[in-house]
C-alpha cells in the first residue's frame, strides 16, 4: 500500500493499525485509500477487485466532488488536479453539473491567506528535466494558438485536459529539483487556466469552474502569486458573468490586493473585473474610481512600464487593449457622461502572440450573443 501510494504521490503511511481499522472496526478511509486497496488485493489475487467486494464502496468520491477541492498539501493537489483530469471528458460530467458561486469561497480564502508557497523537491519517480519544461510550454503555446484562432469548442480543447492528465500528472509525480519544480507547476497552472478559458468560451462554466481551481491551487504551488491574480480576476469575471457581483468584487480586489509584483495589465486587468461588477451594482463613485485606475495602469502597460521591483517590460504591441469606460457604463444603463455610444459587435480573436508570453484573456466569451456579451466585447 505504501508502495502504492508513493508511486501516485501520495504520503502514505499505512500500518497494520490501519489495516486493522479497516478489517476488524469496518471503517472507510478517505478517497483514494479504497482505490489502492483494491488495487493491491487485484495484484495479489491476480484479478480485479472492486470497492463493492472489499466493502468500501461509500469510499469512491463522488463525482460531482471533483475539481472543487482546494488541498491544502502539494500532494494532495497533485492528486485533486489528475483525478479531476481524469473525468472532465466523460459525457455524464459533462451534462450534469452546473456552476456554483459558494465553490470559490474555500480557493479564495486559502489562497488569500498564502498565494505562494515553497516548492519542495521531490525525489521518487521519473526524473524531470529543462527538457520537459520546455516540451509543455510548447504545448500551452500551441493550445493557445488555436483557442486564439478557433475559440473555445475546437477539437484542441478536449485533446488539452487529455494531455493534462496522461502527460503532464505523470510528471507533477515525478523527481525533480526545487527550481523544476517550481517551474513545472507554472506552466502546468498555465495550461490548467487556459483549458478552463476554452471551456468558459464554449458556455461550459461548470467545468471552466474547477479548472480554475485547480489552475490556482497550482499557481500556489508554482509560488507565482502575479499568476494566481491573474486567474483569481478571471474566476471574478466569471462570477459576474454569471450574475454574482458581490462575489466578483471581492475576488477582484483580493486578485488586485495579492499580487507581489503584478503585471500593470494584470493589475488593470482586476480594476477593469472590479469597475464592471460596481457598475452591475449601480456604485457610480466606485465605478468611475476603478476605471480611473484601470486605464492608468492600461498606459503603464502599454508605455512597458512595470509596477516598481517588478522588473517587467512589455511593448505597446504586446499590451492589452485600453477599457474603455463608456462600455462599463453601459452596464448600468447610465449616462456615458459625455463618452461616444457602445456599439455592440462580436469579439475577434487576437492575433498569435498579439498578448505576449502570457495569453490575457478575451473579455468575453466568443459564442455569447447576449447583450451583456456585447457589452463586453464593446470594451475590445
Amino acid at each position: 500500500m505504501n508502495e502504492l501510494a508513493a508511486r501516485e504521490g501520495q504520503s502514505g503511511r499505512y500500518t497494520h493499525t490501519s489495516v486493522a481499522n479497516w478489517c476488524r472496526r469496518g471503517m472507510v478511509p478517505k478517497w483514494p485509500t479504497p482505490r489502492l486497496i483494491c488495487v493491491s488485493l487485484s495484484e495479489a489475487l491476480g484479478r480485479p477487485v472492486s470497492l463493492a467486494e472489499v466493502g468500501m464502496r461509500g469510499g469512491e468520491r463522488d463525482a460531482s466532488e471533483l475539481g472543487l477541492e482546494f488541498a491544502r498539501r502539494q500532494d494532495d493537489a497533485v492528486t485533486e488536479a489528475a483525478a479531476y483530469w481524469s473525468a472532465v471528458n466523460r459525457r455524464q460530467f459533462l451534462t450534469h453539473h452546473t456552476f456554483a458561486v459558494s465553490a470559490f469561497a474555500t480557493p479564495f480564502s486559502r489562497w488569500l491567506i498564502d498565494p505562494a508557497e515553497e516548492t519542495r523537491a521531490r525525489e521518487s519517480g521519473p526524473a524531470v528535466d529543462r527538457e520537459h519544461i520546455a516540451e509543455l510550454r510548447e504545448a500551452a503555446d500551441s493550445a493557445r494558438l488555436w483557442d486564439s484562432r478557433f475559440g473555445g469548442s475546437n477539437r484542441k480543447s478536449a485533446s488539452l485536459t487529455e494531455y493534462l492528465y496522461e502527460r503532464v500528472a505523470p510528471l507533477l509525480r515525478g523527481s525533480y529539483s526545487e527550481a523544476v519544480g517550481r517551474d513545472l507547476f507554472r506552466v502546468t497552472a498555465e495550461m490548467a487556466r487556459l483549458a478552463g478559458w476554452t471551456a468558459f468560451d464554449a458556455g461550459r462554466h461548470s467545468i471552466a469552474q474547477r479548472h480554475f481551481i485547480q489552475a490556482l491551487r497550482l499557481a500556489r504551488a508554482g509560488g507565482d502569486a502575479d499568476l494566481g491574480s491573474y486567474i483569481l480576476a478571471t474566476m471574478a469575471m466569471q462570477s459576474l458573468m454569471r450574475g454574482f457581483t458581490s462575489e466578483a468584487i471581492d475576488m477582484a480586489q483580493g486578485a488586485y490586493r495579492r499580487g507581489q509584483t503584478l503585471d500593470p495589465r494584470v493589475a488593470g486587468f482586476a480594476k477593469l473585473i472590479e469597475a464592471r461588477s460596481h457598475a452591475r451594482a449601480g456604485d457610480e463613485r466606485s465605478t468611475s474610481a476603478c476605471i480611473a485606475q484601470s486605464e492608468r495602469l492600461a498606459e503603464r502597460g502599454a508605455d512597458g512600464e512595470g509596477l516598481p521591483g517588478s522588473g517587467s517590460s512589455t511593448s505597446s504591441a504586446s499590451s492589452p487593449t485600453r477599457p474603455r469606460p463608456s462600455a462599463t457604463w453601459a452596464t448600468t444603463g447610465r449616462p456615458s457622461r459625455g463618452m461616444p455610444p457602445v456599439r455592440c459587435r462580436r469579439t475577434r480573436s487576437p492575433a498569435p502572440g498579439a498578448y505576449g508570453s502570457r495569453s490575457w484573456p478575451r473579455p468575453t466569451p466568443r459564442t455569447a450573443t447576449s447583450p451583456r456579451a456585447c457589452t463586453w466585447a464593446a470594451s475590445r
